[in-house]
């Protein structure tokens, strides 16, 4: 058995190197490499799978019969040399300045070859190739090695001036795509998002406080993010009964409108005498006697300098004259 494998390797061995013989006549060598055009025709198509990211593919066609019998060959490990070879994908910008590459996956169909691009970061989130490659260019190159020779079947540039995005659809037409609106069912082409939640001002529940999770626990359309709750006691403030005053409880004894931790012992249920040592407002009698006290302090206050200033003048006015 081990004596079949050897022959069947030198086989193999032999087989490769007179393939490579026949391929090497027609490609343009460069050092080590020989380069080969890759087909003449390079379709790449890109659809929408989700908010900016896009499954790019690019068919290759009008390859060479004799390039593809080639890719189908065993290499010496046994694998075919089209999945031995390895495949790169390069960007460059708008000035032919290589900007990007990466290791591909690609398949022989029929007679064409399909690779999967990398490129949702060419485009931005309307699927529009972004200004500093919109004119640039794309290219694929499948590289084998054997020994000292390296062939690479290259694509050329291929560019992205044409390029098709498939977007998704478009519910409320307003030109962004269900898949990047942030607002699929509302027309919103601005896209505006005050809040930054990802949710657009015309469908936001709570458009001047973010909430991601547009929680609307009471179904009134208002978020609960925008029902504020001052005292933190968990009851909003339009329905707390003392929305200043955390009472979770929302106790109202006398059914007055105000929940008890807000009366004053005044207005609270009438029991209470209002005393500067039960009265947590001390000094104030009534709900609202703050204001009514300050006042009239204030206005003591006036009619004492008014009563004082005559007094003040005589004795000014009788100092002046003696001093005479």
């Amino acid at each position: 058995m081990a004596q079949g494998e050897n022959v069947m390797k030198k086989f193999t061995i032999t087989f490769i190197m007179m393939a490579l013989a026949f391929i090497l006549s027609a490609g343009t060598a460069y050092g080590g490499v020989t380069q080969f055009q890759f087909g003449d025709d390079h379709d790449i198509e890109c659809s929408e799978i989700g908010a900016n990211n896009y499954d790019c593919t690019m068919t290759i066609e009008g390859i060479q019969p004799g390039y593809l019998s080639f890719l189908g060959l065993p290499h010496v490990s046994g694998v075919p040399v089209f999945e031995y070879s390895t495949k790169t994908f390069f960007v460059y910008s708008n000035d032919g300045t290589q900007i990007s590459q990466a290791d591909i996956s690609c398949d022989i169909v029929g007679s064409t070859v399909e690779c999967d691009l990398p490129m949702s970061t060419l485009f931005d989130i309307n699927g529009k190739v972004k200004a500093g490659v919109q004119n640039g260019h794309v290219a694929v190159v499948i590289s084998y090695t054997h020994e000292s020779t390296t062939l690479d079947f290259e694509t050329g540039m291929v560019s992205l001036y044409y390029l098709s995005v498939e977007l998704g659809p478009d519910s409320d037409g307003d030109d962004v795509s269900d898949l990047i609106d942030n607002c699929p069912t509302q027309y919103n082409p601005s896209q505006s998002d005050n809040d930054g939640d990802n949710y657009g001002d015309w469908c936001d529940n709570c458009m001047m406080v973010s909430n991601e999770d547009q929680l609307d626990s009471d179904d009134d359309g208002i978020g609960d993010a925008c029902k504020k709750d001052y005292d933190g006691d968990g009851i909003t403030d339009k329905e707390d009964n003392c929305p200043y005053v955390s009472n979770a409880d929302q106790a109202n004894e006398d059914n007055d409108l105000r929940g008890d931790a807000c009366d004053t012992p005044s207005n609270a249920g009438g029991n209470v005498t209002p005393t500067p040592t039960n009265n947590r407002y001390a000094g104030y009698s009534d709900g609202c006697t703050l204001v009514g006290s300050q006042a009239a302090g204030q206005g003591s206050l006036l009619i004492a300098l008014m009563l004082a200033i005559p007094g003040v003048i005589t004795s000014l006015t009788r100092r002046k004259y003696l001093q005479k």
